[in-house]
C-alpha cells in the first residue's frame, strides 16, 4: 500500500511540474507575442488563426485581424474590422443610414482575392463612389451555408443589434449539402449544433491561444506529421517554377478530368439516384431555413436580396434541367415574403461562344 501511493504521489508531482511548466511557458510566449510588431506577426500567422470558432454559428473570422493567406499559388493578405469582417483594412466600423450586409460562402467572401478585387469590394466601391452616407459589409465565410447564415444574421442582428437594413444572402449549390451533412439542428435559443460544439468559454480560450501564441502557429505548420516529411524533401529537391505551372494552358479533357468536377456536394444536379436519395430534401430543408431568415428579417423591417449563382463546373456540364428547375422554383418562392427579392445570375458568361473559355 505504502508503495502504490509512493508511486501515485511522484505521478502527481510530475504531472504538477509539467502543468507549472507549461503554464509558465504559455504565459510568457502570450506576453512576448503581444509586444511583437504586427509586420513580424503577419508572417508568422498561420490562416487557421484567424479562421477561429463560433459558440452560436460554428465558425467565423477573427476581428481585427491582419494576415497573410493563399490561396493556389496566390498569396494576398487579409483584413478584417472590429466586426470580424472582411475588409480592405483594419478599422473600427461607422454605421451610416444605409448599411447593407453581404452573407455568403467562399465566394462572397472572396477567397483567393483581396477585399478591393472581390464582387462585394467591387460594388462597395461603387456604390461608396456617389454616396457617403452608405455602408457595405462583408459577413460572408467560406464553408457557410443557410443554417449558418440565419443563426450569424439572428446574432449580428438580434443579439448585438447592428443597424442593418438590406442584406444580400449569396446561395451556393453546395449548401444544401452542407446544411444536411455538416450542420445539426438549430436550437429554440437560436445556436446551431454540429458534432464539434463546445462550451462557449471553452471556445473563447481555444481563440485566444489560436491567435496570440507562437505554439499554436508552430504546432499547426508542422502537423499533420506529413508536412515535416514534406519540408524535409523540399530542401533536397530541385525548386519548382510554379508560376509557369499556374500559367499552364489546361486542355479541355484536362479540365473536365480535374476533382472538382466529380465532387459530391452538387451531384444532386445530375444523378436522380442521389437526387432522390438526399438532394430533393436537402434543397427543401435548407429553402425552409432560408424561409425563416425572410421571416425573420421582415419583421425587422429589414430588405432581403436572395442571389443564386451559376457555378462554374454548371457552366462546363449542364445539369438535369428537372433538378435545375426543382432548385430554382424553391428559392425564387420565398419572395411570397415581400420583403424579398430572388435573383437567379445566370448570364454572365453569355459573351463566350466556347463554354471552357468561359470557364477559364
Amino acid at each position: 500500500m505504502n508503495l502504490l501511493k509512493i508511486i501515485l504521489y511522484k505521478i502527481y508531482k510530475t504531472f504538477l511540474t509539467f502543468f507549472i511548466i507549461f503554464f509558465l511557458y504559455l504565459v510568457i510566449d502570450i506576453v512576448i507575442f503581444f509586444f511583437l510588431p504586427s509586420e513580424i506577426k503577419n508572417d508568422l500567422f498561420v490562416n487557421r488563426a484567424h479562421r477561429i470558432k463560433s459558440y452560436y454559428y460554428h465558425h467565423d473570422l477573427r476581428p481585427n485581424a491582419s494576415y497573410k493567406d493563399s490561396w493556389g499559388y496566390n498569396n494576398y493578405l487579409v483584413h478584417t474590422n472590429n466586426l470580424g469582417f472582411k475588409d480592405k483594412f483594419i478599422r473600427d466600423v461607422n454605421f451610416k443610414e444605409k448599411n447593407i450586409l453581404f452573407i455568403g460562402d467562399s465566394f462572397t467572401e472572396g477567397v483567393g482575392l483581396k477585399f478591393d478585387e472581390t464582387y462585394v469590394g467591387i460594388i462597395s466601391e461603387k456604390l461608396k463612389k456617389n454616396n457617403s452616407n452608405i455602408e457595405i459589409l462583408n459577413a460572408g465565410v467560406q464553408s457557410y451555408s443557410p443554417k449558418i447564415y440565419y443563426t450569424k444574421l439572428f446574432d449580428i442582428i438580434e443579439r448585438k443589434n447592428l443597424p442593418i437594413n438590406h442584406i444580400v444572402l449569396m446561395i451556393s449549390g453546395g449548401d444544401f449539402f452542407d446544411d444536411k451533412f455538416r450542420y445539426g439542428k438549430i436550437s429554440k435559443d437560436n445556436i446551431l449544433y454540429h458534432e464539434d460544439f463546445q462550451s462557449k468559454y471553452f471556445i473563447e480560450l481555444i481563440n485566444f491561444i489560436k491567435g496570440n501564441t507562437f505554439l499554436y502557429q508552430f504546432i499547426v505548420k508542422i502537423t499533420p506529421p506529413k508536412v515535416i516529411l514534406e519540408k524535409i524533401q523540399s530542401l533536397f529537391s530541385k525548386k519548382k517554377n510554379i508560376e509557369n505551372n499556374y500559367k499552364k494552358e489546361f486542355s479541355k479533357k484536362e479540365i473536365l478530368s480535374m476533382s472538382f468536377m466529380h465532387i459530391k456536394d452538387i451531384q444532386y444536379l445530375y444523378d436522380d439516384k442521389v437526387f432522390e436519395n438526399w438532394g430533393k430534401e436537402a434543397i427543401n430543408e435548407s429553402t425552409e431555413v432560408l424561409e425563416k431568415i425572410a421571416e425573420f428579417l421582415k419583421k425587422k423591417n429589414i430588405t432581403l436580396d436572395i442571389l443564386y449563382i451559376e457555378e462554374a463546373r454548371l457552366i462546363l456540364e449542364e445539369p438535369e434541367a428537372s433538378k435545375k428547375f426543382y432548385l430554382i422554383n424553391k428559392l425564387k418562392n420565398i419572395e411570397k415574403f415581400n420583403n424579398v427579392r430572388f435573383n437567379f445570375i445566370n448570364e454572365y458568361h453569355g459573351d463566350y461562344d466556347d463554354k471552357f473559355n468561359a470557364y477559364k
